[in-house]
């Protein structure tokens, strides 16, 4: 069975020369977007839908261009066929029949067939890319895989994303505690806790200690 081994190395290699330079997950997560629409060219559009309850601390939600105003891709597509059938069945799925996108003002916007793969972050779904086809068109077997290999991609940028925002978080939260113990506590000490945070333990503990005071007389 074909694999496409050299379409998905190309077309990895081509998202990641673009999303290089970026460091802010929504750029990177807009630019992914951008280069999906690439490797899927009948794709009329693709989303990356946040659910991870946390994900509005790290990153803002993409807007669904099937809408003629600004939409939440997460609102647009959360009831979809086929990110539901994702989440639940854990794996890439395609609904080869979907109902239309109802606009804001009623209009309808008729749909082919959705592929929706799921984006695990150590082992939970924290969002689903959604691919939706124009009526008449159908998804490839290469399609399927670089949907795939787009999904664990994402997966990783998510991660990066939630990660730096809880180390940014756990700075704050010693930047915050030692504001309160400067009086107190050497400058050595606070350099200390600021490059290694994670040492830093606010456990009781029972030690033996000798305490020399200089500041008495007699």
């Amino acid at each position: 069975m074909r694999k496409y081994y050299k379409e998905r190395l190309q077309a990895l290699k081509a998202l990641a020369k673009k999303i290089a330079p970026s460091l802010e997950v929504n750029e990177i997560l807009e630019k992914m977007r951008e280069e999906l629409r690439v490797m899927i060219p009948q794709a009329m559009e693709t989303c990356i839908l946040l659910l991870d309850p946390e994900a509005s601390k790290y990153t803002r939600p993409l807007q669904c261009a099937l809408y003629d105003k600004p939409m939440n891709c997460v609102e647009c597509k959360r009831n979809r066929p086929a990110v539901q059938k994702a989440i639940r069945d854990e794996k890439e799925v395609v609904v080869n029949v979907s109902h239309p996108i109802v606009r804001f003002d009623g209009k309808k916007v008729a749909i082919g067939p959705e592929a929706a793969s799921p984006i695990f972050v150590n082992n939970d779904i924290v969002a689903v890319v959604n691919v939706v086809a124009p009526p008449g068109e159908r998804f490839s077997r290469k399609d399927f895989y670089l949907l795939k290999d787009f999904s664990e991609m994402a997966g990783f940028f998510l991660l990066a994303a939630k990660q730096r925002w809880k180390e940014t978080q756990e700075k704050i939260r010693i930047t915050q505690m030692l504001s309160h113990l400067g009086r107190f506590v050497p400058r050595s000490v606070r350099k200390i806790a600021e490059e290694n945070p994670d040492e830093l333990d606010q456990e009781k503990e029972l030690r033996d200690v000798s305490v020399v005071f200089l500041d008495l007389e007699g």
